[in-house]
């Protein structure tokens, strides 16, 4: 944060604060150009930024409680378990061909060279299958446990519901990072993502579920 020049308003002199690119001024002017925005406007972005996100949990809030009250709170750990099924049998597959490339190099099947590119691309494809296979595994369990009306993602932004200014608090609490643009634009990146991401997910399978039912006739 800066101070900006002394100016004169309605005869009176006042400092007007700006927030001021940290890569361009400590680091190296290569990298970043200089740019800054008012500390006044830069608050009433974050501000409505929050607000905006705050209405936004509040209605996830009410989505999850309607899911979780009805009849039969939907379930999609068998399609899920079989997408899972079949990653791991591909990385059984990949793992077995990555094995058996040093046997076909030492047998003169391949060069050295060959080797170790045919290594390199299967160990990725693996790496690839194995965080698919993670993401899936959590996918079930969140769908599998349901998501409560309680969870701390949920109730964090709630807490500020009745927000009425910002303060440093509600930003510690909300907010993980600010990105300010040239041109004045400005982007938040708010804690809980990856909750975020699951409560999304949890939503969606549950009405595609629901819409499945409805046009196989299961439901009236």
């Amino acid at each position: 944060m800066r101070k900006g020049d002394v100016r004169s308003q309605g005869g009176s002199k006042v400092k007007i604060a700006y927030s001021q690119c940290r890569t361009y001024r400590d680091k190296s002017k290569s990298v970043c150009s200089k740019h800054s925005i008012r500390a006044e406007v830069l608050e009433d972005a974050v501000f409505n930024a929050i607000k905006v996100q705050i209405a936004l949990v509040s209605s996830l809030k009410d989505l999850v409680e309607e899911i979780n009250r009805a009849p039969n709170v939907r379930n999609e750990s068998q399609r899920l378990a079989v997408m899972q099924s079949a990653r791991e049998k591909e990385l059984e597959k990949v793992t077995s061909i990555k094995d058996s490339l040093y046997a076909d190099w030492k047998n003169g099947d391949i060069t050295k060279d060959d080797y170790r590119r045919l290594k390199a691309k299967y160990e990725e494809q693996a790496e690839v299958l194995e965080k698919a296979i993670a993401a899936l595994r959590e996918e079930q369990r969140v769908i599998a446990e349901g998501i409560r009306a309680d969870n701390p993602y949920l109730q964090t932004f709630l807490k500020h519901q009745d927000v009425k200014e910002l303060d440093r608090s509600i930003v510690v609490d909300l907010v993980d990072t600010i990105y300010v643009y040239e041109g004045g634009e400005v982007e938040i990146a708010f804690n809980f993502r990856d909750q975020h991401k699951l409560i999304m997910d949890f939503i969606e399978s549950n009405q595609q579920q629901e819409l499945r039912l409805i046009e196989g006739g299961k439901v009236s």
